[in-house]
């Protein structure tokens, strides 16, 4: 919130420029807020012995991201790209979630 409250001077102190990707940039503080409320599940994946499903999951994140920039860029331009790189980490934090509660004894911090 406080990167949104200031992000005109935060922007403006790379140079003019910079003040036409504020789009993007609120594009991603959203999805990037979003995916921090999730939580972090692919840590428990990670350290409670899961590794080939984190490793598949971020497989299908970098497969996602790819096929929703060439969709999304052409038709939309860099905020198609924002677009994109929320979706491959809400799709990340989604499946690391339901992962964790099928594999695990954890709760994610969503279930909590």
């Amino acid at each position: 919130m406080i990167t949104y409250a200031y992000l005109d001077p935060i922007l403006d102190m790379f140079g003019a420029n910079y003040l036409a990707a504020k789009p993007c940039t609120i594009i991603l503080l959203m999805g990037n807020c979003l995916a921090s409320m999730i939580g972090a599940p692919y840590f428990i994946l990670q350290y409670s012995g899961h590794v080939k499903k984190f490793v598949l999951i971020n497989v299908v994140c970098i497969l996602l991201m790819i096929i929703l920039a060439f969709c999304l860029v052409p038709s939309i331009g860099s905020i198609g790209i924002a677009y994109a790189s929320i979706a491959a980490s809400v799709f990340q934090n989604i499946a690391s979630v339901i992962l964790v509660k099928r594999n695990t004894s954890i709760k994610p911090l969503i279930y909590i």
